[in-house]
C-alpha cells in the first residue's frame, strides 16, 4: 500500500511537462490506473516532438510491435540498429543504454550529449552505442516486453550507491543510515541531502573525482524535461570548454591557425628560470596570457552556443528556482569559488614602469577578501582550490604580493592623503585613462606650484625609497619580481642573491 502511494509522487514523462500543456495532469492519473489512448497520446507525442525536436512514436507502439523491432535489432545491431535509432527514438532507451556503458567505464555522457548536438560520433563511439543499445534492447528488449521480468537496477548501480555512501560518511560524517532515510523520504519532503548538510568546495570535489560516481553523472538527463536536457547539455559543453581553454592556455600555450601565438605559463616560467628573460618580462608574459584567457572565456560565453549558460550567482539561482530545487544556490564557499573565476585583474597605470598592465596586487587583494569571509578551515580549503593549477612560480608570487607588493604599493594611499579631493581624482583618473587624455592630466598645476601629476610621483618615489632603506628584505623581493630595478644596501644585494638561488631552479617550474 505505502508503494502504491510513494508511486504517486513519482513522474513518468518528465521530458513532455514543458513541452505539451497538461501533461503533467496525464502523467498523474497514468499512476492511478487510467490509461488514455493512442487517440490522445498520439497528439502529445507530436507535439512534445515538435517542441523538443525528437520524435518517439515508438512509444505508441503496442508490445507486440516493440518486440519485432527489437527481434530486428537484436539481428543486425549496426546496420539495422542504425536505422532504428533515426525511426525509433527512445529515451527511456538511452537511459538504460548510458547505464550499460558507464558499467563498462565508458564516458556515456559525453556519447550522449555528441548525438544531441548532432556531433558526428567516431566510429569506436557509434559502434560503442550500437552494441550497448542492442544489449538493451535486443533480446533483453523482447523478454522484458513479454514477461516484464527484469528490473532497471544493474549491479554497479547498487555498488556505487553504496561506495558513494561510505564516501560521503567519511567526508561529512553523516552515518549511512541518516543518508538512506533522507533518500527514502525524498519523494515525500523533496529534500536531498545537500538541503540538510552543506558540503564545503573541498567535500564537494573529494566526491566529484570519486571515479565510481563520475560515471553514473549526467546519466539521468535523457529522462528530464526537454529543455533542462539541452541546457543541462549546453552547461556541460561550456564548462568542458572553458576548463580546456585554462588547461591548454597554462600548459601548452595558444594557438591560431597552428600558430603559437601565446606561450603558456609553463613555458614563462622556464625561460625565467633558465634566464632567458627576466622577471618583467615574465611578468608581462603572465599578464597577456591571463588577458588572453579573460577574452577568450568572454567571446566563448557570448557565442549562440553557450549564452543561455547562466555563469553568474544570480543567473544560477534563478535556473534552479524554476525548477523548483529547494536550495536555491551552491554552499558559500562554492559560490565564493564561482565568484573567484568571475575576479580579473584590472588594466591600469603602473606608476613604477610608467605604462599600463594589468594590477596583479589588487586581484590578489580581492582574492584575499574572499578568504577572509571564511573560517580556518574552509578558508584553507577554499585556498587550495584557487591554487590547485598554480605554478610553484606563481604561489610564490601570490605570496611574496601579500607581504611586500601590497604594503609597498600601498603607500600611494597615503600620500594621496596630502591632496585635495578633486586632485585625488584626477590622479586617479590618470592610472586609468588612455594616453591621450593622461598627457593632458600631466598638464595640470597641483598644490605647491608644480605640476600636479610629476609632483605626486616624486613624493611617492621619496617614501617608497624610504621603505626600501627600512627594510632590506623588501628590497631586495621587490628587485627580484621587477618591481624596481636597483637594489639600495649591501644587505638587500646579498639577499637578492639567496633569492635567485634558492626559487630560480627547475622544480619553480612546473
Amino acid at each position: 500500500w505505502m508503494g502504491g502511494l510513494r508511486s504517486f509522487y513519482l513522474r513518468d514523462f518528465p521530458e513532455y511537462y514543458d513541452a505539451m500543456p497538461g501533461m503533467e495532469f496525464i502523467d498523474y492519473i497514468g499512476r492511478a490506473g487510467f490509461f488514455p489512448g493512442v487517440h490522445v497520446m498520439l497528439p502529445i507525442v507530436i507535439w512534445g516532438a515538435w517542441q523538443a525536436d525528437k520524435p518517439e512514436l515508438g512509444q505508441l507502439a503496442p508490445a507486440w510491435m516493440r518486440t519485432g523491432l527489437s527481434g530486428l535489432r537484436a539481428l543486425s545491431p549496426e546496420h539495422i540498429g542504425k536505422i532504428l535509432e533515426h525511426i525509433y527514438p527512445d529515451r527511456f532507451r538511452d537511459y538504460m543504454v548510458m547505464l550499460t556503458l558507464g558499467s563498462e567505464g565508458y564516458d556515456a555522457d559525453e556519447i550522449w550529449r555528441k548525438k544531441q548536438g548532432d556531433e558526428k560520433l567516431t566510429p569506436e563511439e557509434e559502434q560503442l552505442w550500437l552494441k550497448a543499445t542492442a544489449r538493451v534492447d535486443g533480446v533483453k528488449g523482447i523478454l522484458m516486453q513479454q514477461t516484464g521480468l527484469f528490473r532497471i537496477r544493474p549491479q554497479e548501480f547498487t555498488e556505487i550507491r553504496k561506495e558513494m555512501r561510505l564516501a560521503i560518511e567519511e567526508a561529512t560524517g553523516v552515518p549511512i543510515s541518516v543518508q538512506e532515510q533522507i533518500d527514502q523520504n525524498y519523494p515525500v519532503t523533496g529534500k536531498r541531502f545537500s538541503d540538510y548538510y552543506k558540503l564545503d568546495v573541498y567535500q564537494q570535489k573529494l566526491l566529484y573525482e570519486w571515479e565510481t560516481y563520475r560515471r553514473w553523472q549526467g546519466v539521468t538527463t535523457p529522462l528530464y524535461p526537454s529543455s533542462w536536457q539541452l541546457l543541462d547539455v549546453k552547461i556541460r559543453d561550456y564548462y568542458e570548454a572553458v576548463e580546456k581553454v585554462y588547461e591548454e592556455a597554462r600548459m601548452v600555450g595558444t594557438y591560431e591557425d597552428g600558430e603559437l601565438v601565446r606561450p603558456s605559463i609553463i613555458e614563462a616560467n622556464r625561460q625565467w628560470v633558465e634566464g632567458e628573460i627576466g622577471p618583467d618580462q615574465w611578468k608581462a608574459l603572465r599578464s597577456d596570457i591571463q588577458g588572453g584567457l579573460a577574452e577568450a572565456v568572454r567571446i566563448l560565453g557570448e557565442s549562440p552556443a553557450y549564452k543561455d549558460v547562466p555563469k553568474t550567482f544570480e543567473e544560477r539561482a534563478t535556473m534552479l528556482e524554476e525548477r523548483g530545487i529547494p536550495t536555491p544556490t551552491q554552499t558559500p564557499d562554492q559560490e565564493l569559488l564561482y565568484y573567484y573565476y568571475e575576479l580579473k585583474p584590472e588594466y591600469k597605470y603602473n606608476w613604477e614602469s610608467q605604462r599600463m598592465e594589468r594590477d596583479f596586487d589588487t586581484y590578489y587583494a580581492y582574492i584575499d577578501i574572499l578568504l577572509e569571509s571564511l573560517d580556518g578551515p574552509h578558508r584553507e580549503r577554499l585556498l587550495e582550490r584557487i591554487q590547485s593549477d598554480w605554478t610553484p612560480l606563481e604561489k610564490l608570487y601570490w605570496q611574496i604580493s601579500r607581504d611586500f607588493m601590497r604594503p609597498y604599493r600601498n603607500l600611494r594611499d597615503i600620500v594621496l592623503q596630502q591632496y585635495s579631493p578633486e586632485e585625488i581624482q584626477q590622479i586617479r583618473r590618470f592610472e586609468v585613462a588612455p594616453a591621450a587624455e593622461r598627457e593632458a592630466l600631466q598638464e595640470i598645476i597641483g598644490p605647491e606650484g608644480d605640476k600636479l601629476i610629476s609632483g605626486y610621483q616624486r613624493t611617492l618615489r621619496e617614501a617608497r625609497q624610504r621603505l626600501r632603506i627600512l627594510d632590506p628584505d623588501m628590497d631586495a623581493w621587490l628587485n627580484f619580481f621587477g618591481i624596481t630595478t636597483k637594489l639600495i644596501s649591501t644587505e638587500a644585494e646579498e639577499t637578492y642573491e639567496e633569492l635567485r638561488k634558492k626559487y630560480l631552479i627547475k622544480e619553480m617550474i612546473q
